[in-house]
């Protein structure tokens, strides 16, 4: 054919850019953290702690137990009558340590402790029941006074809550209000302590609040509602829906009618484990029979309640209630604080999601004798790893609050009090189960790299017992900060993403996360002292992109052969930074459709279809014959493309497997795989056979079987040209290494080599740069030529080189094998094992034979 070019176009096809920059990703300011999924447990802080260059933000516990820094949780009583004082009980490892009393007007209503202005000390927030006001107690390094005071606006407050509602960073304080006021009172800077009121919000209930508010959230929309009890016991309870913005939705839950009786006390937990809070409500002075609802949650945040979904008789119980695991069955038990009149306090276990989760018939008492326990919590008192209970006691035993030691709960240490009203009633642990620890998950950071970032680093700052080596605050013995992170190539998360994996503070990346564009970290804080809760301060990465391979130049020339072919010559120049190997494929397109251009000559390795191959830096050429593809077309316009990329992994993982029987050597055709079966089968020992396997439908669609020609162990396998080449070892227990050239179009033997080196046995084959690679059974690895007679020539001893680079490391001495080799990356990579030894050892090589790196892997494969 003529063949002339009127025009010849090259294009040139990047797969991407190439970034030479790293992106840091840092996180450590408020406005940094605010932007994730926060646990309702949680809040990003203005703190300013720890970091050697201090920035405004943290991701911590709002609740604080401690109020001194000895590590141990403290108490509160608050006396209704006369002398009034707020008793702060400072608890040790073995008991009472110290106490302080501050003398008020009133004493009663319920108390908070919150580090408000985030300078590590716990600060005392009481509701002011019949004061005319809540007072702020500033703590000053574990002493209070009533001269160094805020207060603030509660129309007689019995109830108080600190929360970040608004997640502005700043505390705010709730108070629900004897006269029926509703009071927000939103945290901000200010002086002279760093916390001040930005802003009241006051809203009119119409009807008396009582103990205890409770905030939880309801719907799962990372927002904090309020739950909070009205006095008369015809009037429901009180759900404000958090919309943001400081604005609320009222709505309401319609507990059982016990007027004349009177409403008192809550509590939330996910009772049912369907992941949505759930709500106790008590009541008092009916005496034996006094109902408690429960309402369990169904995902609709109670929008479509209309009662309790089932009732229990604990009896009158003005302090309320409080949950935990009695029986640690990882279900959630209901303990009522019964008072008004005493009585036992009560126990009810969960059935643990047997319906009904809760009976009266599952319920029992517990303690020394009857109270009158208007308030409490359930709380390790004395880091001894068991619960302890601390009650709030009013008239019975008059005048002492208790403290039940568990687990029997049938010892106790007594606290003076002046009938103690409420009190403490906030408990430890993650609202929606009570478990020691809750989670922070950041907002998506784009690398922007298109291809993704190949590798980085993280490192943080956080106070937890690891990472926490200062004297300002105690030593956070038992709390742990947990970093998780993943990565994907959607803007948000979705199955596509790989699965969280546990970080390593000041060191790389895990490489099963690396590869992809968007990155998410998760924090988890955990404790196992509430007096320690940990806090993350500061967090950064760096991300460096997988680097692109490009085509520096490409030129080309046509010839017309002798026998009349037409022959097009094209060559070009590529480059990737990282040094990888890379793939290059060449099209041709007739204006834009595709001209068939299969017939390659002078490739670099020949693999099936338009490939070129997998290729290293440098210079390459290869001869296309357009006459065999495109007979007899003239005076026409070609584009030529070449194309490379290289987009590879850094960390394998098994994402399927299947059966096949005695597999042995494995090799990629471009479409399907070819897996060969080893000889130790019954009855079949001198029968080689080649399966050819879809590997998305894992059918074997194929198959040929060598019957008696080719006989003995077989190890590993190579596709190259159009033909399946495969290594064989040995005569059962006589080495006779030897390379096949098999057609598998025909199931024939094409050719074969003489024996390729005495005594050892074949081991692995690989193709690369024009030479088959292949190993013997005593780490010696020969180049060979691909072409008869199938010369071999010795190259490198893998005995002699690792023992160069690891003289002190046993597992290099003796013999070993060179079990397997493939070519990946710019690098070779060789699985041996020492001989006798089970530890299977990955090694990455350069082209002079210098170890860059090696990997220890679990036992892999005999023969290859």
């Amino acid at each position: 054919m003529g063949g002339n070019f009127r025009k010849l176009y090259i294009v040139f096809v990047f797969v991407g850019i190439i970034f030479g920059q790293t992106v840091n990703w840092l996180e450590t300011t408020q406005s940094d953290f605010a932007d994730g999924y926060i646990d309702p447990n949680l809040y990003a802080s203005w703190r300013r702690s720890i970091e050697s260059v201090p920035a405004y933000g943290a991701i911590e516990w709002f609740p604080r137990f401690d109020l001194d820094g000895n590590g141990c949780p403290d108490f509160i009583s608050a006396d209704f009558n006369s002398p009034y004082n707020l008793r702060i009980w400072f608890m040790g490892v073995s008991g009472l340590d110290h106490s302080q009393f501050i003398t008020i007007s009133n004493s009663a209503g319920d108390c908070d402790f919150a580090d408000l202005n985030v300078d590590g000390d716990a600060e005392l927030i009481h509701s002011g029941y019949w004061v005319h006001r809540t007072t702020i107690y500033w703590n000053n390094s574990g002493t209070f006074s009533d001269s160094d005071t805020t207060l603030l606006l509660n129309d007689d407050g019995e109830a108080v809550y600190v929360a970040d509602l608004d997640a502005d960073g700043y505390l705010d304080i709730i108070v629900a209000g004897d006269g029926n006021t509703l009071y927000i009172h939103w945290g901000a800077s200010g002086l002279p302590h760093g916390w001040s009121v930005g802003g009241t919000t006051t809203i009119n209930m119409h009807a008396k609040m009582v103990h205890n508010i409770e905030c939880a959230d309801l719907d799962n929309d990372a927002d904090l509602d309020l739950l909070i009890p009205f006095w008369d016991g015809d009037r429901p309870l009180i759900i404000l829906r958090n919309l943001g913005a400081r604005t609320f939705e009222t709505d309401t839950l319609l507990v059982t009618d016990v007027s004349p009786n009177y409403h008192h006390g809550l509590s939330v937990g996910d009772l049912d484990k369907n992941g949505y809070v759930d709500v106790v409500a008590t009541n008092y002075y009916a005496g034996t029979t006094d109902p408690a609802d429960i309402f369990l949650n169904d995902g609709t945040g109670f929008s479509s309640a209309v009662g309790p979904s089932l009732v229990l008789h604990p009896g009158s119980c003005y302090g309320g209630s409080a949950l935990h695991d009695f029986n640690d069955d990882g279900w959630l038990d209901i303990l009522f604080f019964r008072s008004h009149p005493a009585g036992s306090l009560k126990v009810c276990l969960n059935s643990g999601g047997t319906s009904p989760i809760f009976s009266d018939a599952t319920c029992y008492d517990i303690g020394p004798y009857e109270v009158d326990a208007t308030g409490g919590t359930i709380i390790d008192a004395n880091d001894d790893g068991i619960a302890d209970i601390y009650l709030n006691i009013g008239d019975t035993p008059a005048g002492y609050s208790l403290l039940l030691w568990g687990p029997s709960y049938n010892s106790c240490d007594s606290f003076s009090n002046n009938c103690d009203h409420h009190g403490v009633f906030r408990e430890p642990g993650n609202i929606r189960d009570r478990s020691e620890s809750a989670f922070y998950k950041s907002g998506i950071f784009d690398t922007g790299f298109e291809h993704g970032a190949c590798s980085g680093d993280v490192s943080w700052v956080a106070y937890d017992e690891r990472d926490y080596s200062g004297m300002t605050f105690p030593d956070p013995i038992g709390s742990a900060v947990i970093i998780l992170g993943r990565g994907g190539d959607t803007p948000l998360p979705d199955a596509s993403w790989t699965d969280w994996d546990t970080l390593t503070d000041d060191s790389p990346l895990p490489m099963s996360i690396m590869g992809h564009r968007y990155y998410q970290y998760r924090a988890e804080l955990w404790y196992s002292n509430p007096a320690y809760l940990p806090w993350l301060e500061r967090i950064e990465f760096n991300f460096s992109p997988c680097s692109c391979p490009t085509i520096d130049s490409v030129w080309f020339s046509e010839e017309t052969d002798a026998d009349n072919r037409n022959l097009v010559r094209v060559c070009y120049i590529a480059n990737d930074a990282d040094g990888d190997s890379f793939l290059v494929n060449f099209n041709v397109y007739d204006d834009t459709v595709p001209v068939p251009a299969t017939t390659i000559y002078d490739t670099i390795s020949g693999y099936p279809g338009n490939d070129t191959g997998w290729v290293q830096n440098g210079e390459h050429c290869f001869v296309w014959d357009m006459g065999a593809d495109y007979p007899g077309y003239e005076g026409c316009d070609f584009d030529i493309q070449i194309s490379i990329h290289n987009e590879t992994t850094e960390m394998l993982t098994v994402t399927d497997s299947f059966p096949i029987p005695d597999a042995e050597g494995i090799a990629w055709d471009g479409q399907h795989l070819w897996v060969s079966r080893t000889h130790d089968v019954p009855g079949d020992s001198d029968t080689l056979v080649i399966y050819e396997v879809d590997p998305i439908t894992h059918e074997i669609l194929d198959s040929c079987a060598f019957l008696g020609n080719i006989t003995g162990r077989y190890a590993d396998m190579e596709w190259h040209n159009d033909t399946l080449w495969i290594m064989k070892a040995c005569n059962y227990l006589t080495a006779d290494p030897r390379l096949f050239v098999l057609d598998t179009s025909t199931c024939t033997m094409v050719d074969s080599s003489a024996q390729l080196y005495s005594s050892r046995w074949g081991q692995g084959i690989a193709w690369n740069n024009g030479y088959f690679w292949i190993t013997d059974s005593h780490g010696q690895i020969y180049r060979v030529d691909p072409f008869s007679p199938y010369s071999d020539t010795f190259w490198m001893s893998i005995e002699d080189t690792f023992s160069t680079y690891h003289p002190s490391e046993i597992l290099f001495s003796g013999s070993m094998t060179a079990d397997a080799i493939v070519f990946a990356l710019g690098y070779m990579w060789l699985l041996r094992n020492p001989t006798g030894s089970v530890t299977y050892i990955l090694f990455q090589i350069d082209s002079t034979g210098q170890v860059v790196d090696s990997f220890e892997l679990p036992a892999a494969g005999t023969y290859g």
